[in-house]
């Protein structure tokens, strides 16, 4: 499969790994505390956006480690979203911003 380069290019490869490696945390919570939290579909629809979004670009998710709460995500989210912005890649910043308010509506 080819590469889609969204309008507005890719950002730099630091943002990439971020986005990649907040995808994989939320799948890993989302996963972890499945019967334990009502938010978890929110939480994986978060990681099914981010997901969707780097399968457009020809990347995946970086698996993702236990992490203890969406609190900690959903604040994640915000600051990658606001680098994004800064870095002008708005198509990410763009898929960020959905999965930041699934996971806001989490917290």
């Amino acid at each position: 499969m080819a590469e889609i380069i969204p309008p507005g290019g890719l950002p730099d490869s630091d943002l990439l790994n971020d986005i990649r490696r907040l995808a994989g945390d939320c799948r890993a919570w989302a996963d972890g505390d499945a019967d334990s939290h009502p938010g978890v579909s929110r939480a994986r629809r978060a990681a099914d956006r981010l997901d969707a979004w780097l399968a457009g670009v020809g990347l995946s998710p970086i698996p993702g480690s236990d992490v203890d709460d969406a609190c900690m995500l959903a604040d994640r989210c915000g600051r990658l979203y606001r680098r994004l912005v800064d870095a002008r890649a708005l198509p990410a910043a763009r898929a960020v911003n959905m999965a930041w308010a699934d996971l806001t509506e989490v917290a």
